[in-house]
């Protein structure tokens, strides 16, 4: 419990503090959605909705660094039959701090590595299983500025490894993302 509430006063103060405090020029602030994949055989995907802000503290011709932090939620369980003794619903929370790269021009390239928090539940017949941990993650991905306001990102994320009812595996989150500009 300690951890967790360390972890969040941290991504609060990235997501809060960092942007207000003028240390930028600009900051950007998005949503994003997509499903939650898991390869474990038998577990369907989650829907997630997330927030992400950011700040650009590096820029040059080749491209430039960004801290962000981002935070999701489920917003439509997945489905868990394991085996026909082990039925039931799952969803996950995150909480993560990462450097992301974006490659110049207004169709680029997108890179981020960081540390999250995820909160896995799954939930059956009453019996819930729930598993949090600190994992190192990592996500692909492409975007394209809309204007000097807006931009579009799609992302492909490794979340983390898990095991459920003893088949091990991993997660990943498929993205689309609208980011505003400030």
């Amino acid at each position: 419990m300690k951890d967790k509430v360390l972890f969040s006063a941290a991504v609060a103060f990235v997501l809060f503090a960092l942007p207000s405090a003028g240390f930028a020029e600009s900051w950007y602030l998005g949503l994003k959605g997509g499903p939650m994949i898991s390869d474990i055989n038998g577990m369907d995907s989650a829907g997630n909705l997330g927030l992400t802000i950011g700040w650009p503290f590096w820029d040059s011709p080749y491209g430039g660094l960004a801290a962000e932090g981002e935070v999701t939620t489920t917003i439509s369980k997945g489905q868990v039959t394991v085996a026909e003794f082990f039925s039931g619903k799952w969803d996950v929370t995150t909480a993560g701090l990462f450097l992301a790269y974006r490659s110049p021009h207004a169709l680029y390239a997108k890179g981020k590595a960081g540390v999250e928090y995820i909160d896995l539940t799954v939930s059956r017949s009453g019996n819930d299983f729930t598993d949090s941990d600190f994992s190192v993650s990592g996500a692909l991905g492409a975007g394209w500025r809309i204007s000097e306001r807006y931009s579009l990102e799609v992302e492909y994320a490794y979340k983390t490894d898990l095991e459920v009812a003893n088949r091990s595996g991993s997660l990943f989150f498929l993205s689309l993302g609208l980011n505003c500009h400030f």
